[in-house]
């Protein structure tokens, strides 16, 4: 082969432009990559369980799953999920195991479970793909860190529906909660404990499957709710009623806050209350069009 190009001179340099021109025509479709390919170590299980409360997929999904998973090996950590309709596992093997063989005994353990409710759907194993960071995005202002988490929530929906955005997370926040005060004269006055104001707010607060009705071109889910998810929602809420008709409501005799379960789980922006909106993209997805579409994305939103 030496030989040859040393006595053809011009082939040589053919070959060379050839190379070269394949090359940069390539480059157009090269996928860019913020971090190397790695192998995955994450598997998630996930069973439909139509017209259940994150309640019920807790006691009829997650706590049979965690108990089938307990014996696979090379398990390293595992958490569960509850969700409406849902209940989606993740585990995570030692990366001195197998995936393949990982896999086929978690499937083994969920083929074994004999006690799921009867309403679920064939639970679904998938391997889970690697998830880059991309870029975050910080939104602040003079505003309370309810309404700063509502406008973060509003952000990440319209991101979503972007084609080019995958993966969006809100961080900054802890879980929100409807916090009860009730002063102590108070419940003397009325003959009450705290134990009783719980049990009537449990007992009020429901929301429930109620099976389903089947017709010829659909399937009808039935649900009991009577949730209260605003301040004015549990304010209304009947703690003490008389034979005469009076009712005492809840926003009478108690102070009622929406509230953050740890306050001190926090971010800060130039001295403001700040969310970030975490942008991510699967292993699939080419960082610097993922970062393209969002910088556009933030343009458009300066400009609403």
């Amino acid at each position: 082969m030496i030989e040859y190009f040393a006595r053809h001179k011009t082939a040589a340099n053919i070959l060379m432009l050839s190379l070269l021109a394949i090359g940069f025509a390539s480059l157009p479709t090269l996928k860019l990559e913020t971090f190397p390919d790695i192998q995955r170590f994450e598997v998630r299980v996930s069973v439909a369980y139509p017209g259940a409360a994150p309640s019920d997929v807790e006691e009829g999904i997650c706590i049979p799953l965690e108990r089938a998973t307990d014996g696979i090996s090379f398990l390293d950590e595992k958490r569960c999920e509850a969700k409406d309709n849902i209940g989606q596992m993740t585990l995570k093997m030692l990366e001195v195991g197998d995936m393949t063989k990982f896999i086929e005994d978690l499937k083994s353990a969920v083929d074994g479970i004999d006690n799921f409710p009867a309403e679920i759907e064939e639970p679904v194993v998938t391997e889970l793909g690697r998830i880059d960071p991309v870029i975050n995005i910080s939104v602040s202002g003079d505003l309370p860190r309810t309404a700063l988490k509502e406008l973060a929530e509003d952000l990440r929906r319209r991101a979503q529906r972007d084609r080019g955005i995958p993966l969006v997370e809100i961080q900054g926040f802890s879980d929100r909660q409807l916090q009860v005060e009730i002063p102590l004269y108070v419940l003397e006055q009325y003959g009450l404990s705290v134990r009783d104001i719980a049990d009537r707010i449990s007992r009020q607060g429901i929301d429930l499957p109620a099976g389903t009705i089947e017709a010829d071109a659909q399937e009808v889910q039935l649900r009991f709710t009577d949730l209260r998810r605003t301040v004015e929602e549990l304010g209304n809420l009947i703690i003490v009623s008389s034979a005469a008709g009076g009712d005492i409501r809840l926003s009478d005799i108690a102070t009622i806050t929406d509230a953050f379960e740890v306050e001190e789980t926090r971010v800060e922006f130039n001295g403001k209350p700040a969310a970030i909106l975490r942008i991510s993209k699967n292993k699939n997805d080419d960082s610097l069009e993922v970062l393209a579409a969002v910088k556009a994305f933030v343009e458009r939103e300066r400009q609403r």
